[in-house]
């Protein structure tokens, strides 16, 4: 039976689990193109554009989780990399995907990345990041 990603879905980055996830998000936004029908009287007529899909990820930081937290971490603050194509593919799926459960995939690239170390008593270290997402693939578990 097919099922859709519920909270127990995990980001992965490079084909790594990145670990400590409390919450993940993802929007998808398109672009309003107005357009002049002279044919409609007034109203003003628009097409759909190109869209926007992000994802929003945040956690509690793990330096120790070097294929995941880190792999982003390093990949966003090295100047070499600035296409989709230069930074590991993306996935989202189940945490433990099970026969006929949706998954997702494709390219993309971090364009924002936040710590917070923890300074408000509590002593618990987070990260948040947004991630680009420039391609995008829906498949089912086999």
């Amino acid at each position: 039976m097919s099922t859709e990603l519920s909270r127990e879905a995990k980001f992965k980055y490079g084909g790594n689990t990145v670990s400590n996830i409390t919450s993940l998000n993802w929007s998808i936004n398109g672009e309003v193109i107005e357009e002049n029908n002279f044919d409609t009287g007034t109203i003003k007529q628009a097409i759909l554009g190109r869209k926007t899909v992000t994802a929003s990820i945040e956690g509690q930081l793990d330096r120790a989780d070097t294929t995941g937290q880190n792999a982003i971490r390093a990949d966003f603050f090295d100047s070499t990399k600035s296409r989709a194509s230069d930074f590991s593919a993306w996935a989202i799926e189940p945490e433990t995907p099970a026969t006929g459960d949706i998954l997702f995939g494709g390219a993309g690239f971090p364009t924002s990345y936040d710590e917070d170390r923890g300074d408000e008593g509590d002593g618990l270290a987070t990260y948040s990041m947004e991630y680009r997402i420039t391609s995008f693939t829906e498949s089912v578990q086999v």
